[in-house]
């Protein structure tokens, strides 16, 4: 038992220790060939779109845009453009306003292996985008194979803007992207990855392509590097996210993902070093709720001076960790209300699903909720509060005297 606040800070400090110890731009393209688009823009400035073609950088590349017609791809490209050396093009739609399909088509270096590989004209990669129109002003459009996946899962279904959208953002939720269409990746290399002008979500982005490479590379083992080998792995994706509305990716896709991420961002590889952007997307085919930590009222003359408790949580969900050590990652755990100045430290156990956590506030408070805690709920798993067991929990006053003061998860 601990028997004073003094004594709670040694500990918990003691604790941080063991932790610590314990833990391990661009231009656009050129060669344009122009086909007439449809007559359904206005009379207004044209429509153009530009974007990245990117599995890694495809260069040289070939992209072409396809108006979408009552819900239909096209035959007929609205333009044909060609990707410079980061991948990136531009095209003039003419007057065209609406969806558009691009598909992509060209080499790249595989990020595993560092061979060539060639993406067929006759296999490309797709995206579907939404509205292009002279409004939304130049359009960015990514094509890769997360936005060729989400095409494949709508691809025989109308290809309505409502359709695309909800589509689009299914996959960009499991792969912990914001927009996977907006968001353009980068060249694959550290130096670029850490520049001050690319975002969190380009090198989330940027890092999850090279992670699907990696996974074709162990599902390969010796066998040369192909795109085809891309492809089935977002077959095998499309096959878990067919079996409802609601589906995320089977337990054995998300364990290969997690386990090729390990390799493309450890410590000595080239792209080692992005933690943030690492720690996301280990988390993939999992959203995310938080639940709040409560405490109840100190009886009058006497504050809260620690807590502490376990935490088990239902299979299916998580906490987002930095790497294996077991350490939560920045914003998890956040201490709120008038316990906002505590000092807290915790630590997760992914084998056994358990949170341990304490808390001090040396000058005390009365009580109330003090803490939040981000959960990740991998696709598919129904979880409320009331799955989240607390045990172990104790309270102790500002002397260090033990409260009997409930806590309780909600």
């Amino acid at each position: 038992m601990i028997k004073s606040v003094k004594k709670i800070i040694l500990v918990v400090m003691s604790c941080m220790v063991g932790l610590m110890t314990g833990c391990g731009g661009g231009g656009g393209g050129g060669g344009v060939v122009t086909v007439p688009a449809p007559g359904n823009g206005d009379g207004g400035a044209n429509t153009i779109v530009n974007g990245t073609a990117s599995k890694g950088i495809i260069y040289p590349g070939t992209v072409k845009i396809f108006a979408v017609e009552a819900g239909v791809k096209s035959s007929t490209p609205l333009n044909t453009v060609q990707t410079d050396q980061d991948g990136k093009f531009t095209a003039d739609l003419g007057k065209y306003k609406g969806p558009i399909v691009i598909e992509a088509a060209g080499q790249y270096k595989d990020e595993a292996t560092a061979k060539t590989v060639t993406i067929d004209a006759a296999n490309p990669l797709h995206a579907a985008i939404n509205d292009v129109s002279s409004a939304t002003g130049e359009k960015k459009c990514a094509v890769t194979p997360l936005t060729d996946l989400a095409y494949s899962l709508i691809a025989g279904s109308s290809l309505t803007k409502e359709n695309i959208e909800a589509t689009n953002s299914r996959v960009a939720d499991i792969f912990k992207l914001t927009d996977i269409t907006g968001t353009e990746p980068v060249r694959p290399e550290a130096a670029v990855l850490s520049a001050s002008s690319v975002t969190d979500e380009q090198r989330v982005y940027t890092i999850a392509l090279a992670t699907l490479s990696q996974m074709a590379k162990d599902a390969g083992g010796s066998a040369p590097a192909t795109f085809d080998q891309v492809k089935g792995i977002l077959g095998n994706f499309k096959d878990d996210m067919a079996a409802s509305p609601g589906a995320g990716l089977a337990p054995a896709n998300i364990s290969a993902f997690t386990a090729a991420l390990g390799t493309v961002t450890a410590p000595t590889s080239s792209l080692g070093g992005f933690d943030d952007a690492s720690s996301k997307l280990q988390n993939i085919s999992r959203t995310e709720i938080k639940l709040t930590l409560s405490v109840g009222t100190a009886p009058a003359g006497t504050l809260i001076g620690g807590i502490q408790g376990t935490i088990a949580l239902p299979p299916g969900t998580s906490i987002r960790t930095d790497g294996d050590s077991g350490e939560l990652h920045g914003g998890v755990l956040d201490t709120s209300g008038n316990a906002k100045s505590s000092l807290v430290i915790a630590k997760y156990s992914a084998s056994t699903r358990t949170l341990d956590f304490a808390l001090v506030n040396a000058s005390g408070f009365t009580g109330g909720d003090f803490a939040t805690l981000q959960i990740n709920i991998q696709t598919g798993v129904s979880a409320t509060v009331s799955d989240f067991k607390l045990s172990g929990s104790k309270v102790i006053d500002t002397a260090g005297s033990t409260m009997n003061i409930a806590v309780t998860v909600k």
